[in-house]
């Protein structure tokens, strides 16, 4: 009986600790419910453009990053307000419209594209253009009534070179390149019928009628001083040499006439007398060895030369006035009124040269040891 009641007793007291660690276990699990949660308020991360703190990025933040990348939207207030710089962006990209002026009759027919909204429009824009290749020179590339480019297959067929073509008019020929003509106006020798008298008429050195006809004459300019051009030859005319010179030389032998053209020669096949060209101080050797009005290029004229500066009016022509051009013809100094020597022989007397008088045109031979004047010519 003792016995049992021990064994009670001590139960009970087994049961007693039981229920005293029951009842701080109880309350230990009281306590650690009852404590309160807290959460965190203020700014999302989604409004940063921070990700979340569980360190996933969020798909918002993914989108976002991508229109920054494409610098789409603004991180500016939207139209909703200011919900940080994430959602700014992401509503501000929703919202764009495009900006654009053009109409669809400035695209080109059948191809899309948007203007001032998210509507797609078509473009109604179409060429009218009617040239083909035949019509579009060879090699040049155009467009005719597609969008399509096209290369031209036409070229010029004509075959003018620029000696064919009068002076200063522009031309094709046979390719693209713009040419300009070379070729002088024919000239209307028929006025030449209505000259009257001689060039001296006029009342200069002795001359007492009225001046004559010079409409057949031609354009006479001054491209140095005491250098006249007759513009219609192309010669240039210098001065009188104003000394009395001979103009001794064999034809045979000088190697002026074996000179093309005559003003390549230099003066330098001398001679005594009527051998080679003459002494240097002859006509000959004096036009190819002068140095006059920016030009070296001077040689003794023909006589036909000397004959067309006459008929071109140089005596009414060359100069600024009739009494300058009549001065300028007939010479100043010691030969003034003089005929001047040319470089061709009588041929059927080749101990005499040609001479012509520029003022009334006449031609004469004489004697190769004589003495004339002397006026030299040269061409480009």
């Amino acid at each position: 009986m003792k016995f049992h009641n021990f064994f009670t007793f001590s139960r009970i007291k087994k049961e007693q600790k039981y229920f005293v660690a029951g009842i701080v276990v109880t309350a230990l699990l009281t306590i650690f419910v009852v404590v309160p949660i807290t959460f965190k308020t203020g700014v999302y991360a989604e409004q940063t453009g921070q990700t979340p703190e569980s360190g996933a990025i969020s798909r918002i933040k993914q989108a976002y990053d991508m229109l920054t990348a494409l610098d789409y939207g603004s991180e500016v207030s939207s139209s909703l307000g200011n919900w940080g710089v994430m959602w700014n962006r992401l509503i501000s990209a929703a919202e764009w419209t495009p900006d654009a002026t053009v109409t669809n009759d400035k695209v080109v027919l059948g191809e899309t594209f948007y203007a001032d909204s998210r509507t797609q429009d078509t473009g109604t824009l179409a060429l009218t253009g009617d040239a083909t290749s035949n019509d579009v020179m060879t090699g040049k590339t155009y467009y005719g009534n597609t969008f399509t480019k096209d290369t031209g297959t036409w070229s010029f067929l004509g075959n003018a070179s620029t000696s064919d073509v009068l002076t200063g008019k522009t031309f094709y020929g046979n390719s693209s390149t713009l040419l300009t003509g070379t070729a002088k106006a024919p000239i209307d020798f028929s006025l030449q019928q209505y000259s009257a008298r001689d060039d001296y008429a006029g009342t200069y050195n002795g001359g007492t009628g009225p001046e004559d006809y010079q409409l057949e004459e031609s354009t006479w300019t001054s491209p140095a001083t005491n250098v006249w051009k007759d513009e219609r030859t192309g010669v240039y005319w210098g001065p009188d040499r104003g000394v009395v010179t001979k103009n001794q030389f064999s034809l045979s032998e000088c190697d002026f006439f074996t000179s093309t053209p005559r003003s390549s020669y230099t003066g330098t096949d001398i001679g005594v007398g009527n051998l080679n060209c003459g002494p240097a101080e002859d006509a000959i050797n004096y036009c190819a060895t002068l140095d006059f009005g920016g030009r070296t290029d001077w040689y003794l004229p023909s006589q036909k030369e000397l004959m067309q500066a006459y008929i071109d009016g140089m005596y009414n022509q060359a100069g600024a006035t009739l009494t300058d051009a009549a001065t300028f013809t007939w010479g100043t100094g010691a030969t003034a009124g003089y005929s001047f020597w040319s470089s061709s022989e009588l041929s059927f007397l080749p101990a005499y040269a040609w001479t012509v008088y520029l003022a009334s045109g006449g031609t004469s031979g004489y004697t190769k040891p004589g003495t004339n004047a002397v006026r030299c010519v040269a061409r480009d």
